[in-house]
């Protein structure tokens, strides 16, 4: 490889064409991170070049001045670049390796500065610029070799509309070109009509005077290193370890890059292979950061993640993704082309999307609602495995899903622990690759059933009785709305046949029939106050010590709206049912009214005969094979 040191201008000096492969990411460089820090340095720059002049500097010989010969170089970075073939008329053309946002951003602030000197009057410099934006001449196909850069298929309309002049006028939502070009525009305009260009000239120079300095900067002082590849060079052993300024590449970059380098290499269809397989992936919900376990990335990363998971059966350390994923793809995948791969990559990606943005319309909707609501994206490697590879139909899906929705709602009812889920799901997965009859509700029910530890045992009956009636369950299950989901399924499976089909689509909270300020508002069935817990210490209380147990189990908790919620708060029973009967249409509030028309209070036994009740629909929802559930 060579390197060479040049100015701005000169990068865009001679007819030629810098070119994003298509398949890079899009522009990237942002307000706080770049723009900023470029413009400081762009300030800074025309402030020296400005007081240089105003001493003497580039009069006469520097011989004969105290002063430098410039006003000092600044340096931007570096950009790799590789040879592009050209034939005929087409204009000649690099490669951009690394550096694109650095080459991009610069010709955004070169049109930029052409835009002012233009609406300024200063035609010297705004004609001038043309030349450093735009091609000129014989050339193959000019609609696209004019430019001196030419983006990836992201961002060629707007790079366009700023080069062709049309970028202040972008309506609407704007890509980030366009509010880069924004930026860098109204800080021009700022510099060269302001007051006081800079507090280190004495005298202020003119509106000319300024464009001018400009100008200069990025002919003379703003420079850049390009390295050029030759030969056998590797380009994409260059890219994996460069990073644009100070913008990471995430390891779906590098693997977009890997794969389609890939297919340059192999002379594939490179824009057939993009618009079909990857396009999706550069659009915002692909980018946007989803949180899965402890991980938080941006969805793109997480697909990949999942994937290598179901791929490998093992776990994957997202720090090492990539090359995790290429040394797979290498030597145990062996794909015959990228063609081949990203077709592959894209019979998964659905079923990703499904689960990232589910609807209640669908079994696989509703269960993605599920996993959102008890936060157990952990399961995705799992989920996608069945969905593009089960070859299941409707009935088998839908017993996998309840099975897996009783396997995460009966832990979480027991406070069993979430924290080993990536490695269990994984491993079940890993189970699945090396027998493919465990792809059905039968073979995953045997794997299921064969966790024995807390870690990823599948509670049964009993254990779940247990937790049901005696452990203070509403504080455990109040976040993220997991209690209102289990009461909602419960209060689904009262209804019967011959009762409308309502969608329940009013927030609801979860009321306590016994207040949770019991003491001060609800005597103990002997008509005693009950007694504090720190009142307890010194006088026992039994009595008390029962209420504050079952105070928060499923069978004191029913569902209300908040209003009618904070109407009932500390009611007294006969007064609270009443209220709750007149607000509230839901199965399962009809229970108090007829517990109060039959005369019967609402106390601990009563407390753990509806739970009992509850219980028996619990099962039914959320079964268990080992109790007689399960498909049949």
């Amino acid at each position: 490889m060579q390197s060479h040191v040049r100015t701005v201008l000169a990068l865009f000096e001679s007819k030629h064409q810098y070119k994003v492969p298509l398949f890079q990411r899009q522009y990237v460089w942002s307000l706080e991170k770049q723009w900023r820090p470029l413009w400081e340095d762009i300030e800074r720059k025309v402030a020296d070049r400005l007081r240089w002049e105003e001493l003497g500097g580039g009069k006469g010989s520097h011989a004969d001045s105290m002063l430098p010969p410039t006003p000092g170089e600044h340096f931007l970075g570096a950009i790799v670049l590789d040879q592009h073939p050209t034939f005929g008329d087409q204009v000649h053309a690099h490669v951009i390796i690394d550096g694109q946002q650095r080459l991009t951003t610069a010709q955004v602030v070169l049109s930029a500065l052409r835009d002012i000197a233009e609406k300024n009057g200063v035609e010297k410099y705004s004609s001038e610029l043309v030349s450093y934006l735009t091609n000129s001449g014989i050339m193959a196909d000019a609609a696209i070799e004019k430019y001196k850069v030419w983006p990836s298929r992201y961002d060629q309309l707007p790079f366009k509309a700023i080069i062709d002049g049309g970028a202040a006028e972008a309506p609407g939502a704007t890509p980030r070109l366009i509010q880069a070009y924004r930026f860098f525009h109204q800080k021009l305009a700022d510099l060269v009509s302001r007051e006081v260009v800079s507090d280190r000239v004495a005298k202020q120079p003119g509106i000319q005077e300024r464009v001018a300095a400009v100008f200069e900067i990025f002919r003379k002082d703003l420079k850049i290193v390009t390295i050029e590849l030759e030969g056998q060079d590797d380009p994409q052993v260059i890219f994996e370890t460069l990073n644009a300024r100070g913008e990471a590449l995430l390891p779906s970059d590098l693997l977009r890059n890997y794969l389609f380098w890939r297919a340059s290499r192999n002379n594939e269809a490179l824009d057939a292979l993009y618009d079909t397989y990857w396009q999706h992936f550069d659009t915002d919900f692909w980018k946007k950061d989803e949180k899965q376990g402890r991980l938080r990335r941006p969805r793109v990363d997480l697909f990949f993640y999942n994937l290598l998971q179901v791929k490998t059966g093992r776990e994957v350390k997202v720090e090492r993704l990539y090359w995790e994923y290429r040394e797979w793809s290498e030597t145990t995948a062996r794909y015959r082309t990228a063609g081949e791969e990203l077709a592959e990559i894209d019979r998964y990606s659905p079923h990703m999307q499904t689960l990232l943005s589910p609807t209640n319309d669908t079994p696989i909707g509703r269960f993605a609602q599920v996993l959102q609501t008890f936060d157990v994206k952990t399961i995705f490697p799992l989920v996608i495995k069945l969905l593009a590879d089960g070859k299941l139909d409707p009935s088998e899906l839908e017993a996998i899903l309840v099975d897996l929705e009783s396997y995460l709602v009966r832990r979480q009812i027991c406070g069993l622990t979430a924290a080993n889920y990536n490695r269990v799901f994984v491993n079940w997965v890993e189970k699945m690759n090396k027998d493919g009859s465990s792809l059905s509700p039968q073979g995953l029910r045997s794997i299921m059933l064969e966790e024995k530890p807390d870690s990823s045992v599948w509670p049964n009956d009993a254990r779940l009785l247990d937790s049901w009636l005696n452990d203070p369950l509403y504080p455990r299950l109040k976040s993220n709305g997991r209690m209102e989901y289990i009461l909602r399924r419960l209060e689904l499976d009262l209804r019967t046949k011959m009762q409308e089909d309502v969608t329940i689509n009013s927030k609801l909270t979860v009321e306590h029939v016994l207040p949770q300020a019991w003491i001060e508002h609800w005597r103990l069935p002997d008509g005693q106050k009950g007694l504090t817990r720190e009142e307890r210490v010194q006088t026992p209380s039994p009595e008390s010590d029962r209420r504050d147990r079952v105070l928060q189990t499923l069978g004191n908790l029913t569902l209300l709206t908040l209003p009618a919620n904070l109407d009932n708060r500390h009611l007294a029973f006969t007064d609270k049912v009443p209220k709750m009967y007149e607000n509230s249409l839901l199965v399962m509030n009809r229970y108090f009214k007829k517990r109060l028309d039959e005369g019967k209070g609402w106390d601990e036994d009563a407390l753990d005969e509806r739970g009992r009740k509850l219980f028996k629909q619990a099962v039914r929802i959320w079964p268990h094979p080992g109790d007689g559930g399960g498909v049949k």
